[in-house]
């Protein structure tokens, strides 16, 4: 179990979800007042594939629920819901929707990882590297509502079913204590089977085990592979930087 501490409760638009957990506490959310994200692209940009995989809701919650080291979160991505041979996907770009309480650097890992097969779900298997990791330090230089596009490699073709993997690899510069760490942001009405968070101590369906509102927005977009699709590497080098 790895304990995770929240400051006061936010006045009147805070809510908290009634769930019972064996490995945290309840989540924390509010409602988002609604608004564009600002996009910041921290890394070479690539342009945006035609197809878009994973969960891009409209934004409506902030969630408290990170927790840094090796806090890592997961949308599943199904390359059957667009229309290319043999059903091959080039991952181009993964986002991600935060929000920073604060200026502040928050280090991220973004990979692309298989999964199996679990009580009817498709969960992910984080030893099963698809497109290796890459490093990012989201540092937007203000406070507020993010989307994050994070460039992957070149070559990360994929077929079948894998995640998105959004790991928050070290506690971030400015930002380590629950006041000041970046937040979620979610849409409304979670689907279970689609979202997941990985930790020490914990594996947790975000709308089942841990009673998120909606799905984090954590989407990848892409385009029909001209290249062979990726196989599975090692990141065991990688996560050693960071212990």
């Amino acid at each position: 179990m790895r304990p995770r501490f929240y400051g006061l409760a936010l006045i009147a638009l805070l809510c908290t979800s009634t769930a019972a957990f064996a490995a945290k506490p309840a989540v924390e959310f509010e409602p988002m007042v609604p608004g564009p994200l600002e996009s910041v692209t921290p890394g070479p940009i690539q342009p945006n594939g035609p197809c878009l995989l994973g969960q891009n809701p409209t934004p409506a919650w902030v969630i408290n629920w990170l927790l840094p080291p090796d806090d890592a979160y997961y949308t599943l991505l199904d390359p059957a819901n667009c229309s290319c041979p043999n059903g091959q996907i080039a991952l181009q770009m993964a986002h991600v929707a935060l929000r920073f309480q604060t200026t502040c650097a928050q280090p991220v890992s973004v990979a692309i990882v298989g999964g199996h097969e679990d009580n009817g779900c498709w969960v992910p298997d984080p030893a099963n590297v698809i497109c290796a990791p890459t490093l990012y330090n989201l540092a937007p230089g203000a406070p507020g509502d993010f989307l994050f596009n994070l460039p992957l490699p070149a070559t990360c073709c994929v077929t079948g079913k894998v995640f998105l993997e959004i790991n928050f690899v070290a506690p971030g510069a400015g930002c380590s204590t629950s006041s000041t760490r970046p937040r979620l942001i979610t849409g409304d009405g979670c689907i279970a089977c689609t979202s997941y968070n990985i930790y020490p101590g914990g594996n947790d369906d975000l709308c089942v085990a841990a009673g998120f509102p909606g799905n984090p927005i954590m989407y990848v977009d892409g385009d029909c592979c001209s290249t062979t699709p990726a196989g599975t590497q090692s990141w065991g080098s990688l996560k050693s930087l960071y212990r």
